[in-house]
């Protein structure tokens, strides 16, 4: 080596020694998932005084200070019969006031069952005003933010952070100080001025799949997210299954067919000049193995074998212009299910001019069928098309075969007039959706029962749970298999009209008089339950549902804990929060990863010296790599290293790509 690189080299290692220790240290054996609990799975606490209640059979009767009533309805749910409070549900939708570092909470209330070694991650719309600070007609376009929270039984604490996921458009627009692209529900911008270049939200839901975490919107690819720091990696294709074109996406709500342990993802672009859909379907293998991690914990950080196909991709295709949020997944069949949309072109001119958004250009046919569509998961034979009655479905609990019978339990929207604009009806500039609904009016949504007889196609229709409900989840063991229980939020009314979804419900398919709910105060409110299945739990409801509650009173949010067979007694213990979240949407648990306080830390602080530095790093490692390429250098050596070709990428991109490339370099 020539003396005069002595220097450069040393100043290199010194800057870079704080950035290794952070990213090279290997984590602790604690901090390993368990490999077979460590699953996708289908999606707090309060203070047991006032009006909170337990309300089960007739062990509770109606008070004078609540002034409502309790009954029992045809499905076996007890609760208050009654409204909630509006402006307390409405504060949810607040921008969230922080990203917070993490810190580390104390559970209140009760003690942390030992089965809850994790992190629960949740996604969610945080950011509720455009570029300009104007606020977003429609919540459903806000900016994601990732909550992470690590739970250790043994000490009674969790670590919590929370983070922006923090996409290039974000940026771009955080820079310009403006609305740059179009959003998907609201807030369009003319053609000219970027209407056609939609905007990434990565708001939706949070995967975990073989040592990554993955923050999803399924109107273009996933990002990266660091597990432990939730720093922003940047978009990725999912180890090039997911093309790089306008309309390579890929869904926000995948699921597991837990029976052959595979994560079924799926994308769709509904095509308005052909008036047909296609969807296009992938099967990875989802068994957490020991290639993920390296013998001292540390999760290996190659750029491919994470997501690795168990069969060829499949694209089918639908006739119509199909909105498809989620997919069941049967031991036979991809079950999808099609309502009575299309796109209208009258419309047109409005999107392209900025008016209106470009899901007001979709309208709903109440008169029409819903078509469900059997698709054959190993890609054999034609696809089978039972038109049912027509309804809306966000979200399907389950779906499974038994014999010749396919039964599928959906969140069945219905009552929609029609017409353009039907997922955001009366809108007004300005005036974000959530503060404009009439609850009086809008369409309900009800947890549904269809039977399909395979041999001949006919169907019949159960009503499980009469209250407005959303957010079906089941025990993950049973995803793809027969199930009895469906757990869900639920509102507070038994009237047939809607209401937030308020409280928590547990339903039982097989004797609706066992079914119970646990209903909060008028002002607090429930997020996504997910179910935590117990280890060894043998019985369907052996396990815990974790839940964010809201407080729109105090602005306030917490993590409750619920016995999963007894939701009715509230939660066993409960976890304040530092900082308010919004109303989410959808969360992942990770059993066994419990990175300590100090782990986490190291890897925030590596990031954030990254951030800080790395135009310094840019310049010295320039000048070094120079020095060895240019004339007279050596032409190999470090500089043809892989982890130099690794750095010096991070370094010229660390917007979008730095921790990536870190991670690739200590790998």
């Amino acid at each position: 080596m020539q003396a005069h690189c002595l220097p450069t080299l040393l100043a290199s290692l010194v800057l870079l020694l704080p950035l290794v220790q952070a990213f090279t240290s290997p984590l602790p054996l604690h901090i390993r998932p368990l490999l077979s609990s460590a699953r996708l799975s289908s999606r707090a606490p309060v203070p047991v005084r006032g009006r909170n209640r337990a309300l089960l059979g007739r062990l509770h009767a109606s008070t004078k200070e609540d002034e409502v009533t309790e009954q029992q309805d045809q499905h076996g749910l007890y609760a208050r019969d009654g409204g909630f409070d509006r402006e307390a549900f409405l504060r949810g939708f607040k921008t969230a006031a922080r990203e917070d570092a993490a810190y580390e909470q104390e559970f209140q209330g009760g003690p942390v069952p030992k089965e809850l070694r994790g992190t629960y991650y949740r996604n969610g719309h945080c950011r509720f005003e455009d570029g300009n600070g104007e606020p977003l007609r429609h919540a459903f376009d806000g900016d994601g933010m990732v909550l992470g929270i690590t739970i250790d039984p043994e000490s009674g604490t969790a670590v919590v952070r929370n983070r922006w996921v923090r996409t290039k458009q974000a940026e771009e627009e955080k820079a310009a100080k403006k609305p740059l692209f179009a959003r998907t529900f609201g807030s369009p911008l003319p053609w000219w001025s970027g209407g056609t270049d939609f905007k990434n939200v990565a708001n939706t839901a949070v995967l975990w799949h073989k040592g990554g975490l993955y923050a999803l919107w399924e109107g273009g690819r996933p990002h990266e997210i660091d597990p432990l720091s939730l720093e922003t990696l940047g978009e990725v294709t999912l180890d090039g299954n997911v093309g790089t074109g306008v309309t390579d996406t890929f869904s926000a709500h995948p699921s597991v067919h837990s029976a052959s342990d595979t994560l079924v993802g799926f994308s769709y672009f509904g095509n308005p000049v052909t008036g047909e859909t296609p969807l296009t379907f992938w099967q990875f293998d989802n068994s957490e193995d020991e290639a993920a991690y390296s013998d001292s914990g540390a999760k290996k950080t190659e750029k491919f074998g994470r997501f690795t196909q168990k069969s060829p991709k499949q694209t089918r295709t639908v006739p119509g212009f199909a909105f498809v949020h989620d997919v069941a997944v049967t031991d036979n069949f991809f079950v999808v299910s099609n309502a009575p949309v299309t796109f209208e072109f009258s419309e047109m001119p409005k999107w392209i001019t900025g008016k209106q958004p470009i899901m007001d250009c979709l309208s709903y046919d109440n008169t029409k069928a819903t078509n469900l569509h059997l698709m054959r998961r190993n890609g054999a034979g034609v696809q089978y098309t039972i038109p049912l009655d027509p309804h809306f479905a966000f979200h399907h609990a389950n779906a499974y075969e038994d014999g010749c019978m396919l039964t599928l339990d959906t969140m069945a929207y219905t009552g929609f007039e029609g017409g353009v604009g039907f997922l955001d009806p009366n809108p007004e500039p300005g005036v974000m959706n959530y503060n404009r609904l009439d609850f009086d009016t809008v369409p309900k949504s009800r947890l549904v029962r269809y039977k399909i007889c395979l041999s001949d196609y006919r169907y019949t229709r159960e009503v499980l749970c009469d209250r407005y409900a959303e957010f079906p989840v089941i025990n993950p063991r049973c995803s793809g298999s027969k199930h009895r229980y469906v757990w869900a939020l639920c509102s507070n009314r038994r009237d047939g009209k809607s209401a937030a979804t308020q409280a928590l419900c547990k339903i039982d398919s097989e004797d609706a008089s066992k079914s119970t709910i646990w209903m909060p105060d008028l002002n607090v409110f429930c997020g996504e339950p997910e179910f935590v299945p117990k280890e060894g739990g043998v019985a369907e409801d052996e396990g815990f549902i974790l839940t964010l509650l809201y407080d729109g009173y105090k602005d306030t949010s917490e993590l409750a804990v619920f016995d999963a067979a007894t939701i009715e007694k509230g939660p066993i213990t409960r976890l304040p929060l530092r900082t308010a979240v919004p109303h989410g949407l959808h969360g992942t648990w990770v059993g066994g990863l419990s990175p300590s306080l100090k782990d986490i830390q190291l890897r925030e602080e590596g990031a954030a010296f990254l951030g800080e530095h790395w135009g310094l790093f840019a310049v010295i490692l320039w000048c070094f790599f120079r020095t060895k390429l240019g004339p007279g250098g050596e032409g190999s050596g470090w500089c043809g290293a892989p982890w130099m070709v690794s750095l010096l990428s991070l370094l010229a991109n660390p917007a979008g790509s730095a921790m990536g490339g870190v991670l690739t370099f200590v790998g």
